[in-house]
């Protein structure tokens, strides 16, 4: 993925975090509004509407030049309602509209790296962003963004990103490049 080879590991506290966030309730009446309309949208489909919705309704409160885990992680509901949030907040309110429309939690996974040119060597905007498998594909959800974007078909330099850990159920990753 993104060039990289992936190799699992075991990660606490985050990897405990993401799975206890992946069992957040989904009785939200504000994640259910926003996500009203997509029920019967291909899962494809359903991944480019979260994106776009929850671009529309939440501004990042991260800096141009990187998004920090500040510690705490808000449910959708809440990053809803304040209308903010950081990188982490945006793609857990994504992961939970998603887990609303029916995408398995074992097709999410929330990945932290680098964006932008000079990424591949570290050197880009630190951030996190939603990886969501549709089929044999992933699909890459970033913060600021609009669309989505097949993971490993980024054509522009802007939008490349390079993954340092991705979490799943169950599972972590550390990624690195062949040398």
């Amino acid at each position: 993925m993104f060039g990289t080879v992936a190799i699992p590991i075991r990660a606490k506290p985050t990897s405990t975090r993401w799975a206890r966030a992946m069992m957040a309730s989904l009785d939200q009446p504000a994640l259910a509004r926003l996500t009203s309309g997509a029920a019967s949208l291909s899962p494809q489909e359903q991944a480019a509407f979260v994106q776009s919705a929850i671009s529309r309704a939440i501004r990042t409160t991260a800096s141009p030049n990187d998004c920090s885990d500040d510690g705490y992680w808000a449910a959708a509901s809440e990053t809803l309602a304040r209308g903010v949030g950081d990188c982490i907040d945006i793609a857990l309110a994504k992961m939970e509209a998603l887990r609303l429309l029916g995408i398995p939690e074992s097709d999410l996974y929330l990945t932290t790296g680098y964006f932008g040119a000079g990424a591949q060597a570290g050197q880009g905007r630190e951030s996190a962003a939603l990886l969501v498998r549709v089929a044999d594909r992933f699909w890459l959800l970033t913060e600021q963004a609009n669309d989505i974007v097949e993971a490993g078909r980024i054509a522009d330099n802007s939008a490349l990103f390079s993954p340092v850990v991705t979490y799943g159920v169950g599972v972590t990753w550390v990624h690195g490049r062949v040398v």
